[in-house]
């Protein structure tokens, strides 16, 4: 996956706007954006970490590991966005394990800032009748991890654990 050149990210179609001051064609038009731009982000983080990930849910022990390497050794924009395409990854992770996981772009419900907008749908908690839909945010998922780097109680396992957390909620049983 890792190759010795950055592939070229086009700025998004709106800039500035929190999910819930955009239009919805605004909303879409991001969300086709990001869609379009998914792998050449994942795969910029990946040169940028030195990380060679393969979307199992092992290579999260790897990814997390990187991310902690770099900690206080990076400006704190390539930090953030480095975190915030391991979110990316994460999610892909979960897409490569349980192919029935979708992006999506929730444009009705509650919304939350620029939090709820852009998230993996095919979750479910079982334990209701029917089983009740849940929705992957990876953008507020991984800050809440990487929220541990800076009091430093970071951990290897962080991303592994959540995968395997989430993971229950995935699959079809």
């Amino acid at each position: 996956m890792i190759e010795s050149e950055y592939i070229y990210i086009p700025h998004p179609p709106v800039n500035n706007k929190t999910f819930s001051e955009m239009s919805r064609k605004e909303a879409l038009d991001f969300f086709s954006w990001f869609m379009e731009n998914l792998d050449a982000r994942i795969h910029n983080m990946c040169v940028f970490l030195q990380f060679n990930g393969n979307y199992d849910s092992a290579s999260l022990y790897s990814l997390w590991k990187a991310v902690m390497r770099i900690y206080g050794k990076v400006s704190q924009n390539e930090l953030s966005s480095a975190i915030s395409c391991a979110g990316l990854y994460l999610a892909e992770t979960f897409r490569h394990q349980y192919p029935h996981l979708t992006w999506e772009c929730r444009l009705t419900g509650p919304k939350y800032g620029d939090k709820d907008m852009l998230v993996l749908a095919g979750f479910y908690e079982y334990s209701y009748h029917p089983p009740f839909p849940m929705y992957f945010e990876p953008e507020n998922m991984i800050r809440v991890q990487a929220s541990r780097l800076y009091d430093h109680t970071a951990d290897e396992e962080q991303l592994y654990r959540l995968f395997k957390l989430w993971s229950k909620h995935a699959s079809n049983e």
